[in-house]
């Protein structure tokens, strides 16, 4: 086709999964080309956001968190074309071999979807916080302090790279994240006891740096922030 062609999976309920186009890039895109194409999905949902900036670490070091993958059920693609949509349904069976039951199998993609949600409202928190430290001027008095706070805020929910490349900070709350839904993908299986209470854990932590950080942005930023509101990129 001469225009775009999109592959959308939906669940059971007709809610969209994922898309991809022949106009995209990378794992976004699929092929296009006149005749019989093939495109396989490796059934994983899309990865939760990144964080706004970039740290220059890789790996375990500053790990992120995995989407979800898609539990045995009923689904179903539709391909848009052409000016043509065209839907077809399909079932993701377990494998025989694998022990677990369909209900193990759930409860690991339930978890898995949680772990995104924490992870989002990290990344949202993130933002927010950028968003803030943009908007004060170091020259009022209490700014060196208040940017302190959020720098305090910032390394305890993403891993910080040090003053010099040497110099690694402790993971953040999202990198512990990343590693637990490592742990948890690791294996076919209902997640473990450990694995639930080291959610939980991350979770109130999580909570408790957005909590700190609405008291910043309400009762010390506008003390510190400049006239305009405005101001240079964090």
């Amino acid at each position: 086709p001469s225009g775009e062609a999109t592959l959308s999976i939906r669940d059971a309920a007709g809610a969209e999964i994922t898309r991809f186009s022949s106009q995209g890039r990378g794992p976004a895109g699929m092929p296009a080309a006149a005749g019989t194409n093939r495109f396989i999905w490796n059934m994983s949902y899309p990865e939760p956001p990144e964080p706004p900036v970039d740290v220059p670490l890789s790996g375990a070091e500053a790990a992120q968190p995995s989407g979800p993958v898609a539990a045995p059920g009923r689904y179903s693609v539709r391909l848009t074309v052409g000016g043509q949509t065209l839907e077809q349904p399909f079932e993701i069976r377990k494998d025989p071999r694998v022990q677990a039951t369909d209900a193990d199998l759930q409860a690991q993609f339930v978890l898995m979807v949680d772990i995104g949600k924490r992870a989002t409202e990290a990344v949202d928190g993130l933002k927010r916080l950028h968003e803030a430290r943009g908007q004060i001027d170091p020259a009022r008095p209490g700014a060196a302090a208040v940017l302190e706070r959020l720098r305090t805020i910032e390394g305890q929910l993403q891993r910080l790279s040090g003053a010099h490349s040497l110099e690694v900070a402790p993971k953040g709350l999202y990198n512990r994240l990343g590693s637990l839904s490592r742990a948890v993908l690791s294996a076919e299986a209902r997640p473990t006891q450990q694995e639930y209470a080291v959610f939980e854990g991350l979770s109130a932590g999580i909570a408790e740096q957005l909590r700190q950080l609405g008291e910043v942005i309400a009762s010390d930023l506008p003390a510190v922030a400049n006239a305009g509101g405005g101001g240079a990129a964090p």
